[in-house]
């Protein structure tokens, strides 16, 4: 895994630039409900927000729905030349200012994250999920899912995915199962991700 921190000026003009350049061309759009558990030794301590997965042909980005917002409104006053009456008090905030995109053609997994107010990092690292396929199936929504389970930090997660959505994709660092991840929890019910809308965007946008 490579560690790489970078002043706040440095990320703030980089990460804009690269927001305006279109990186790949959009596909899939899929919005994530993250329910969690913000102190592990609280089960009461439940909280949640929703999430971004945009699908192109090389590659993937994720990120909170608000921060999505946040960062286009920033984007704006960029391009206007107006960034210093930009005032973003009265606009939701995230408990996740991080952005994940996915590399399919390097195979590797870029993390960028503001983890202060004048410092961020990014890091790149490679995929190894070893995803165990079971027998089970379920259904969610109407969608007919297979199950499959994998260990990530420590903890085993249940991933539900759809054989006939063939995308081999999913919320946060999950991927590489046969067909999009329609859900996906850890065993001890600290963290559940799972779809709440999909859209078909390849005529009109750019990732």
């Amino acid at each position: 895994m490579k560690y790489i921190f970078l002043s706040l000026i440095f990320v703030s003009l980089n990460c804009f630039k690269a927001q305006q350049t279109a990186i790949d061309s959009l596909k899939i759009q899929c919005e994530y409900s993250l329910h969690y558990q913000t102190d592990s030794t609280d089960i009461h301590s439940k909280d949640n927000e929703n999430f971004l997965l945009f699908i192109g042909k090389n590659k993937s980005l994720f990120l909170s729905t608000n921060k999505y917002k946040r960062d286009s409104i920033k984007n704006s006053y960029i391009k206007q030349s107006s960034i210093k009456m930009l005032d973003l008090t009265n606009f939701p905030k995230t408990a996740f200012p991080y952005k994940i995109v996915k590399d399919y053609v390097n195979n590797n997994i870029l993390f960028y994250d503001d983890i202060s107010a004048k410092l961020s990092v990014y890091y790149t690292e490679q995929p190894n999920l070893i995803w165990k396929i079971s027998d089970e199936t379920d259904k969610i929504a109407n969608i007919d899912c297979n199950i499959a389970y994998t260990n990530y930090a420590g903890r085993v997660y249940k991933a539900w995915y759809a054989t006939n959505i063939l995308l081999p994709e999913g919320p946060y660092k999950f991927n590489g199962l046969p067909g999009l991840i329609i859900k996906i929890e850890d065993t001890k019910g600290y963290y559940k991700f799972e779809l709440i809308s999909i859209k078909d965007l390849s005529s009109y946008k750019k990732l």
